[in-house]
Order: structure tokens, then sequence, then C-alpha cells
């Protein structure tokens, strides 16, 4: 008789805890990648470029990011991972002509973005600053923001027109 109510409770106790309903319908948020993005940092820029009316040149300075997420504000589907970001980038350069030092012109430019961004996707974004002192040239650079941060992937001056 001993046996039968054992039995008999842990057949309840299996059957109860079998057909309790899952808990976990939705994907663990703490798995997002998506999550995991760098709020902010720099970038370095020492580079050569070419200006198309002085030759050769060079571009010394840093760029300024932040990345916010904005919660609440774009629903995240259940299949695909994704937030909607803020994307704030900062210029802080110099472009010198390789053959007369003393010349100099000042790059700067402050620009917020908004996107959707998804996990293991890469965004690129393209910016254009003005040059201090320069009506004839723009420097043009082409962003790509990912789950690691943001990189330069082009760096060009262009003529206006």
């Amino acid at each position: 008789m001993k046996r039968l109510f054992v039995l008999t409770g842990m057949f309840l106790i299996l059957f109860f805890t079998g057909c309790e309903e899952n808990q976990l319908t939705q994907p663990d948020a703490t798995l997002d990648k998506v999550s995991d993005i760098p709020s902010g940092d720099w970038i370095k820029i020492c580079c050569p470029v070419l200006d198309p009316t002085h030759g050769m040149c060079s571009i010394n300075g840093r760029v300024n990011y932040k990345i916010t997420r904005i919660t609440g504000a774009y629903p995240t589907p259940v299949v695909q991972k994704s937030a909607k970001i803020k994307l704030m980038l900062d210029m802080d350069a110099i472009l010198c002509d390789l053959k007369k030092p003393i010349a100099r012109w000042i790059i700067s430019g402050h620009s917020e973005d908004e996107f959707v961004f998804t996990d293991d996707g890469i965004k690129s974004i393209a910016k254009t600053y003005k040059i201090s002192k320069r009506n004839d040239i723009l420097l043009r650079v082409v962003y790509e923001v990912s789950t690691s941060g943001v990189t330069i992937n082009k760096l060009y001056l262009r003529r206006i027109g």
C-alpha cells in the first residue's frame, strides 16, 4: 500500500511538471548581440589623400562616435533580433598639403543618425564634411557600423560641382 501511494505521488508530480506550460516562449533578450553594441569610442585618422587641386595631402585627426540604443521605439521581431540605434559622429581633423606644410585646413562636423540595426549585420553610412577655407573640395567618409563598433571603410576628397 505504501508503494502505491509513493508511485501515485511520483506520477502526479511528473504529470503536473510535464504538463506545465513552458515559460520561455520568447527569445532571451540577454542573448541579443544588438544589445552588446559598444556605447562609444574614437577612430584615429592619419592617412594620405589625393587633393584634386593641390596634389598629395594628408589627413590627421580623429572621429569620436557614440552609439545609443533607443528602447521602446521599435518593436523587436521574434524571428530576427533588431534594435533602433542612434549614432553620433564628431569629426575633428586637419588637412595638410604635403608640398607646403604651412597650408592647413580644418575639417570638422557633427552628425546624428537613427536607423534599425540587426545583429550580424553591417550598416554603411556615408558622410560629407566641409573643409574650412576651401570651397572647391569636400571630404567624403564611408563608415561601417557593426556589433563591434564603427570603422572607416573609405575616405577621399572630391570636387564640389
